[in-house]
C-alpha cells in the first residue's frame, strides 16, 4: 500500500488536540506521549510535524490568540479599543487557564529609559502593562477591565542588576530543544554575563522569588554551579550551553553534592581541591604527548555513571588519581562485581562439595 497523498496529521490538529488535553486535564498531563495517544498516532510520528513540546505549546498559544479580537485596536476611541482588546484577551485565556504556562518575564533596559524587553510570555500583555503604567503616571489610568488582565497574566520585571543565573532559571523553556529563537538569544546573552561577579540569592529569598517552584530552584543551582566554573575558566557560549545540563544533573545528585561539598546558602561547591578534579573531567585537556584529551563527562548519562564510580573506592581512585577515562573506571566496577559474583559462586560450590562429603552415601 502506497503513502497517502495528504499527511495524516497537521500542525493545526496537533494544536487543537493539545489545547483540549490542557483544558481537560491540566498542564501536568500535556506530554508528547499523551498527545500522540489522543491523536491515535505513535509519539515519534509527532516529531515529523513539531520539534518538541515547546513548539506544541507555542502552537497552542497561537490557537488561543486567534480567539482575541484585534480589530478593536482600530477603534477611533483608543481607550475603548484597549478596553475591548483587554476584555477579549482575558476572556480567551480565562477560557483556557492552563495555556498561561508561567510568568511573563520582562527585562528592564539598562539605560533607565523606562523601556523593557519581553523575554518570555505575552508581548501583548507586557505592552499593555507598560502603557498602563505610563498613562497612570500621567494621570490617565485605564479601567479595571484592563488592569484585571494583569492579575490574570502576572508579570515579573527583571532589572539589569539581577543575578543572570536567576534570570536564566526563570527562563525555563530556553533550556528545552526547539525553544523559540528569541529565547535562545536571551539565553546566550545571559550566559555571557555569568563570568561577571554577581550577588546570589539566599535560600528564603530564592524560594520567594521563584514562587517556591522546585524546578526553578534546581535550575538556579545548576546555573550557579556553571557560573562558578565560568568565573575561573574561559568558557565559550556554545560550550556553556552544552555544560549546563551536566551541572543541572550534578547539583541534583547527593553523591556529587557530598563529594564537592555543595553549600545551599552560598549556592556553590566549596571543596576547591575536588572541584578542580571535577572540572578536569568536564573540560578537554592535553595528554603527555601533546594531543587533546576529550572530556570524560560529556552527557547526563556520564554524570549518573560518575555517581556509581564515586561510590566504589577502587574505581574512584582509578578515575581521579590515575587519570583514567570514565569507561575504564566503570570497567573496574564491573570487574569488581564479577569477582564478587565469582567468589560467591565459589563459596556455594564449596558448600555443596562439603555437604556431599558429609551427607553423601558411604562406601
Amino acid at each position: 500500500m502506497g503513502r497517502p497523498r495528504r499527511p495524516l496529521l497537521t500542525r493545526e490538529q496537533i494544536a487543537v488536540a493539545a489545547l483540549a488535553l490542557l483544558d481537560e486535564q491540566g498542564l501536568s498531563a500535556l506530554g508528547m506521549r499523551p498527545l500522540a495517544a489522543r491523536l491515535g498516532v505513535s509519539a515519534p510520528s509527532l516529531y515529523h510535524h513539531v520539534s518538541g513540546l515547546v513548539e506544541v505549546i507555542h502552537l497552542v498559544h497561537d490557537l488561543v490568540d486567534a480567539e482575541i479580537d484585534l480589530d478593536c485596536l482600530d477603534d477611533a476611541d483608543w481607550r475603548r479599543g484597549l478596553e475591548q482588546f483587554a476584555r477579549s484577551y482575558r476572556q480567551a485565556f480565562l477560557g483556557h487557564p492552563d495555556v498561561l504556562t508561567g510568568r511573563i518575564l520582562v527585562r528592564a533596559l539598562a539605560d533607565n529609559s523606562g523601556q523593557f524587553v519581553v523575554i518570555d510570555g505575552s508581548r501583548h500583555v507586557a505592552a499593555l502593562r507598560l502603557l498602563a503604567d505610563t498613562l497612570e503616571s500621567n494621570g490617565l489610568p485605564l479601567s479595571s477591565e484592563v488592569t484585571a488582565l494583569f492579575d490574570s497574566c502576572p508579570i515579573t520585571i527583571v532589572h539589569p542588576e539581577t543575578d543572570p543565573a536567576f534570570v536564566l532559571a526563570l527562563l525555563g523553556d530556553a533550556t528545552e530543544p526547539g525553544a523559540d529563537p528569541w529565547l535562545l538569544g536571551q539565553r546566550d546573552h545571559l550566559l555571557r554575563l555569568l563570568d561577571r561577579p554577581s550577588v546570589h540569592h539566599s535560600q528564603p529569598t530564592l524560594a520567594t522569588a521563584a514562587g517556591n517552584n522546585a524546578h526553578t530552584v534546581r535550575r538556579y543551582h545548576g546555573y550557579r554551579a556553571l557560573q562558578q566554573l565560568m568565573q575561573g575558566h574561559a568558557i565559550a557560549t556554545h560550550a556553556a550551553v552544552a555544560l549546563y545540563p551536566l551541572f543541572h544533573a550534578a547539583v541534583g545528585r547527593s553523591a556529587i553534592r557530598g563529594w564537592l561539598d555543595w553549600d545551599d546558602n552560598l549556592c556553590c561547591f566549596i571543596n576547591d581541591a575536588e572541584l578542580d578534579r571535577f572540572y578536569r573531567l568536564l573540560l578537554p585537556g592535553t595528554r603527555a604527548d601533546g594531543s587533546t584529551r576529550p572530556p570524560c563527562i560529556a552527557a547526563v548519562g556520564d554524570v549518573v555513571q560518575l555517581c556509581d564510580v564515586l561510590a566504589e573506592p577502587a574505581a574512584r581512585t582509578v578515575l581521579l588519581e590515575r587519570d583514567a577515562t570514565l569507561e575504564e573506571a566503570v570497567e573496574v566496577i564491573d570487574a569488581g562485581a564479577f569477582q564478587q559474583w565469582s567468589a560467591q559462586v565459589g563459596e556455594v560450590v564449596e558448600t555443596m562439595k562439603w555437604d556431599r562429603r558429609r551427607f553423601g552415601p558411604r562406601s
